[in-house]
């Protein structure tokens, strides 16, 4: 019923090699994402494994198989303010928050001070 028609252009062979490279190199990209997406769960995981503690879940349970989105969804609403030299954080970081970067071996400073 409903139909989409494509109408193929030749171009260039430069072009087309530009587009192909594109999206290879976006390919690499998403992959490489995926691959820190499934770093940051493995290494929660573990973490509530070997300390024997359960993480922040979904609508205030524990769980002791955090996934990276219910990371990503903690921090969706954090913002860092650049003042001049100095950054700070729009709000304090909730105890979930705070709960998620300690099992990934990290504090809140890595927010405000980059590098250190």
């Amino acid at each position: 019923m409903y139909g989409v028609s494509v109408n193929i252009v030749e171009t260039d062979a430069v072009e087309e090699l530009k587009k192909e490279k594109r999206i290879e190199v976006l390919g690499l990209v998403l992959l490489l994402s995926l691959l820190i997406w499934r770093l940051i769960e493995y290494n929660m995981r573990r973490y509530a494994k070997d300390n024997k503690r359960d993480l922040p879940g979904w609508v205030k349970r524990r769980t002791y198989k955090p996934t990276a989105f219910m990371l990503m969804t903690s921090f969706q609403y954090l913002m860092i303010l650049k003042i001049g030299e100095h950054r700070r954080l729009n709000k304090p970081l909730t105890q979930n928050q705070r709960e998620y970067l300690r099992a990934l071996g990290l504090n809140g400073q890595i927010f405000t001070k980059p590098g250190g």
